[in-house]
């Protein structure tokens, strides 16, 4: 269940992040546009820490090889929070994986923006 997810996000950022200030707020919701193909942006739950909003998605990577993918859920969630207009550090954009207890941050990447550019328009010749 989402509630179930949310208490595990909050529990492993808890684990990681714990001996800092921080409150849950609620997640903006955002989009990214690319040709015909909307893309949710949408993080798990959305923390303030020290006047910074900082975006978190949970998830379990079966192999570390899939930091690819992260990589790519991160830039479409940067896209949409610029999108948004939101001023949102790359930083503070995180993949929580919720199995290792490991970290991912985004990182601002052209060619992982591109990745999501194409991904849209491969989308939107499948579904022409």
């Amino acid at each position: 269940s989402r509630f179930g997810n949310n208490e595990i996000a909050v529990l492993s950022y808890m684990g990681r992040f714990g001996d800092r200030k921080f409150k849950i707020v609620s997640r903006p919701s955002m989009r990214y546009h690319h040709g015909g193909v909307s893309v949710s942006g949408m993080p798990d739950f959305a923390v303030k820490e020290g006047g910074r909003l900082r975006l978190i998605k949970l998830g379990t990577r079966q192999k570390a090889s899939h930091s690819d993918i992260v990589d790519l859920v991160l830039q479409a969630i940067l896209l949409a929070s610029r999108e948004k207009g939101l001023n949102i550090a790359e930083e503070d954009i995180l993949f929580l994986d919720i199995k290792t207890d490991t970290a991912i941050r985004a990182r601002r990447s052209a060619r992982l923006s591109k990745s999501v550019d194409l991904a849209c328009e491969e989308l939107e010749s499948m579904c022409s």
